[in-house]
């Protein structure tokens, strides 16, 4: 009796365990489980040079995230992001200024990711803008999410 009662409460452990692990439902897949804010990228008012922040990852990136603010000449800017051998990743040309734009994976939307690489390592993402932000100059803030 006693071998079945431990059976039992091993069996229901092991089930419980497994209920709790997002990424072994499969209804869960596709859901995010990690966050990395890059460090805001700052763009003075006459410089059209890229700025680069390097980060450590090892995961899926899933989706990213970038805001644009509202600077004064209006200028778009190209976000990518590049692994530890410099190959490009990702990229994205002429995201909207004064706006968050949201690009996923797996869904149906014109923003969607092209890619779903496992990424280990150090990445350097970059923002270029189109042109001079002006007076009010630009920042950039990117969010990675991924499992």
């Amino acid at each position: 009796m006693k071998k079945y009662l431990l059976l039992i409460l091993a069996l229901s452990g092991i089930a419980l365990a497994a209920s709790f692990d997002r990424r072994s439902n499969n209804q869960n897949q596709g859901e995010p489980v990690f966050r990395v804010d890059v460090p805001q990228m700052t763009i003075p008012a006459a410089n059209t040079t890229e700025q680069t922040e390097t980060i450590n990852l090892n995961g899926v990136i899933q989706m990213v995230v970038v805001y644009v603010n509202d600077n004064t000449n209006n200028s778009t800017i190209d976000v990518e992001i590049r692994n530890d051998n410099n190959a490009v990743l990702w990229v994205e040309n002429a995201i909207a200024e004064n706006a968050t734009t949201v690009f996923k994976y797996m869904t149906e939307s014109a923003t969607d990711l092209n890619l779903r690489v496992p990424v280990t390592g150090t990445l350097t993402v970059s923002a270029s803008p189109s042109a001079a932000p002006g007076a009010s100059t630009a920042t950039v803030d990117i969010i990675l999410y991924g499992e």
